[in-house]
């Protein structure tokens, strides 16, 4: 069976998740990862592993918890597109949230309480850990994205890969920034759910840093919740245009730099709270998709994610979605 190019990326997004169901220490969960991805990475195409996989936990000694995140860097010499033509192609991909970390979910996922003012942060240098942005400071039409995901971002673009996977030693950026890049090269950000908020804020990091060229960058996120405000949102949608290919239209998995989304999932509803400024994605979607009457425990669970999502002066905005309507069973 043949994939075409949305597919492959969608298939390394998927695999950069194999060990987000184990437990271990994070020595243990990285060669877990590096073998799975050398046996099926190559079923999706001509793929190899040249950077990582990379593992980090919080205490990476810990064996009785999973992985916090988990991302790589696979490589297709030539890679086919939608219009036919043909690049060498990077792919960096992230998990999503592992069933055994806390610390994913409380301070990752969840920590929407509080704002880094991202232009500042990317200026000041990403190796550096964000600063909180307090209420008070708040500036309209500034880009803020969540604590949560920024803090993410960071250790994705600093922690080494380790000893014994592909360009050990080097972090995202020292090998981002070593590529030859050519006017035919692409490099991709994918990933799925939590990494379907990560995946598109590592690119515009790098992207607005000027480690990686505007042209040569795609993001291919699924199901990602919102990482930001609208300032955050526009950002985006300016420096990664949109990009939909016949059959996608309206709704569809043939597009790059648009969120793929499917209106039954709640994962994407988070974290705009007022639901006229993002009618398709926002909390208050959340309890119908449960069904109908509305369960009052839904309700109360959707109300305290407004109050977190709520916690700053600003308003989350999701970026602009691909989203394929779907109907209850």
């Amino acid at each position: 069976m043949s994939f075409d190019s949305f597919q492959q990326v969608f298939g390394l997004s998927f695999c950069s998740n194999l060990v987000n169901d184990q437990k271990g220490t994070e020595d243990n969960l990285q060669r877990a990862l590096q073998g799975a991805l050398t046996h099926l990475l190559p079923t999706y195409g001509e793929w190899t592993t040249v950077w990582g996989p990379t593992v980090w936990k919080f205490k990476p000694a810990e064996a009785n918890t999973g992985p916090e995140n988990s991302w790589f860097v696979g490589y297709n010499p030539r890679l086919t597109y939608a219009d036919g033509s043909v690049h060498p192609t990077y792919v960096v991909a992230v998990a999503g949230t592992p069933a055994n970390s806390g610390y994913a979910w409380a301070q990752e996922n969840f920590a929407v309480n509080s704002v880094v003012d991202f232009i500042a942060w990317v200026k000041a240098g990403t190796s550096n850990p964000p600063q909180a942005v307090m209420p008070k400071d708040i500036v309209p039409g500034t880009p803020y994205a969540a604590m949560g995901t920024v803090r993410a971002v960071q250790t994705l673009l600093t922690k080494r890969a380790p000893e014994g996977s592909a360009s050990a030693g080097s972090t995202l950026v020292d090998f981002l920034a070593q590529l030859k890049v050519s006017d035919a090269t692409r490099i991709v950000f994918t990933g799925h759910s939590l990494g379907g908020a990560l995946a598109p804020t590592l690119a515009l990091s790098l992207v607005s840093s000027g480690t990686v060229p505007a042209p040569s960058a795609l993001t291919y996120p699924s199901a990602g919740p919102s990482p930001g405000n609208r300032g955050f949102a526009d950002l985006f949608a300016s420096t990664f245009p949109a990009q939909r290919y016949p059959g996608s239209e309206t709704g569809g998995y043939q597009v790059w730099n648009l969120n793929i989304v499917n209106s039954l999932d709640i994962g994407p509803q988070a974290w705009c709270a007022i639901k006229s400024l993002s009618p398709e994605q926002n909390l208050d979607n959340i309890p119908p998709i449960y069904g109908r009457p509305v369960l009052p425990l839904i309700l109360g669970i959707t109300l305290l994610l407004k109050i977190q999502a709520c916690s700053t002066a600003h308003c989350v905005l999701p970026h602009t979605a691909s989203c394929t309507a779907a109907n209850h069973p």
